[in-house]
């Protein structure tokens, strides 16, 4: 898991601070947008994992969707770097989580 979203991680990265950013570029976000997919399904039905990452990707494809009602608009605000750090932010708390609960077992 954790190999996933560090690879997950860094691709995000790469987006973020590329110095040209083309819309064909954020075809990258499937890949971290499957990690976390992963761990929802993964998780159980009560679990924070579930309560954390399922309105957090909602909210990354409500902003991400934003370019079908306006892509220049949308693109000046900064939809697709919101989309970014706001996957970047889910798969560093799953990260965070993974090391506290090895933690606790140990």
């Amino acid at each position: 898991h954790t190999d996933a979203a560090e690879t997950a991680m860094l691709l995000l990265l790469i987006l973020a601070f590329s110095p040209f950013a083309f819309n064909y570029f954020y075809v990258w976000l499937l890949y971290p947008a499957t990690v976390l997919l992963a761990r929802v399904f993964e998780a159980a039905d009560a679990s924070p994992e579930r309560r954390v990452i399922s309105p957090g990707l909602w909210v990354a494809l409500a902003v991400y969707a934003a370019t079908l009602i306006s892509l220049r608009g949308s693109q000046a605000y900064g939809n697709l770097l919101a989309v970014d750090l706001t996957l970047l932010g889910l798969l560093g708390w799953t990260l965070f989580r993974d090391r506290k609960v090895a933690a606790a077992l140990a």
